[in-house]
């Protein structure tokens, strides 16, 4: 059920006189909107609403110019315009349950929503995709919007990630980079309460389990992408920290590298613990991601040269890599640093 029009800002409560500018309040929360027919009836006139200081980020709305709303103020107030049975879904629910997405599905626009199939009309607004749920749809209420459940919502990613046309005609790398997507935004939401996200967000992770997530997949057998939805369940493990742990896990495998485990604890000499990044345990080899803001932050940069020289000096082969390792010589350099760590504990590649 979409929530009541939040409060209007008392400036809007009194008569409007279309020769005084008024200024919309700020909203708690991302910044100032509201809609059209509440302004009016508050006594708005039309030409107050068409004033330069007022902005429309969707028909029917109104914001500051100078403060527009951020995006989940925004979407509140698509909810109070948009039909009754709305739902966000697809790439704006994976973004509300902060998937890891590529960027090809990142950007704040367009707002992709679902209706049920009884419903009259799909939703039909600039900036605004409508689907049509064909079935029965998971939904939930997150930050105060009903979307469609996690696990739902991985599902319908793949109608987003899979090209249209019959299976045969897809090229093979498509499809693989299409599981490796998935499989990294299943990830996002198979996260650990202990690592970042979960310490950023207590008690939101792990968004849903590996069995959930393939109950989803079985009960929508038609969906457009299933087989290949069915793989990337196969290849779902807990654990991961960030897209990045992911993907590298994923490549490697796919080099005939053993698998490692992303961000299993290592037992120090001194009964301490740190996580590296991706671990092979029995071999006592890590690998450390670095993106930039290890660079950047200094007392994250002097952090992890003290991380590396405790696992260093309890016996561990620590590789660390960088953005680097995304370009054809910088992932052969791995290779090749990999194979000789391994090399070093008596494993041939």
């Amino acid at each position: 059920m979409p929530v009541p029009p939040r409060p209007l800002p008392p400036d809007l409560l009194r008569p409007a006189v279309d020769d005084v500018p008024q200024r919309l309040a700020p909203c708690p929360g991302d910044g100032g909107v509201a809609t059209v027919h509440a302004l009016r009836e508050a006594g708005v006139s039309p030409r107050r609403m068409r004033a330069s200081d007022l902005t429309a980020p969707g028909r029917g709305l109104r914001a500051q110019a100078d403060a527009p709303p951020g995006r989940l103020e925004l979407l509140r107030a698509l909810q109070d315009v948009g039909p009754r049975e709305l739902v966000f879904s697809h790439d704006t629910a994976a973004w509300i349950w902060g998937m890891w997405v590529p960027r090809s599905l990142a950007g704040h626009e367009p707002v992709h929503v679902s209706v049920p199939a009884g419903a009259p009309s799909r939703p039909r607004r600039r900036g605004v995709v409508g689907h049509r749920l064909a079935e029965v749809a998971d939904t939930v209420r997150c930050a105060g919007l009903p979307v469609t459940s996690p696990a739902w919502t991985w599902t319908d990613l793949a109608t987003r990630l899979v090209p249209w046309g019959r299976p045969e005609t897809v090229p093979q790398r498509v499809e693989e980079r299409a599981i490796e997507d998935l499989i990294v935004a299943g990830e996002s939401l198979l996260q650990t309460p202990h690592g970042a996200s979960g310490r950023r967000e207590p008690r939101e992770h792990p968004r849903c389990t590996r069995a959930e997530l393939a109950e989803v997949v079985t009960r929508r057998r038609n969906v457009r992408g299933v087989r290949l939805l069915r793989a990337a369940v196969d290849g779902l493990r807990a654990g991961s920290g960030s897209p990045a742990e992911s993907r590298l896990r994923l490549r490697l495998v796919a080099a005939d590298f053993p698998e490692p485990v992303m961000n299993a604890p290592v037992v120090l000499p001194d009964g301490s613990w740190l996580m590296p990044d991706l671990v092979w345990r029995e071999l006592r080899i890590c690998l450390e991601y670095e993106g930039d803001h290890h660079r950047t932050d200094a007392a994250q940069f002097r952090a992890d040269i003290r991380r590396v020289r405790r696992l260093e000096a309890a016996g561990w082969i620590c590789l660390r890599v960088t953005a680097d390792v995304w370009t054809p010589a910088g992932f052969g350099a791995l290779l090749a640093d990999l194979r000789g760590a391994l090399a070093r504990r008596g494993v041939r590649i």
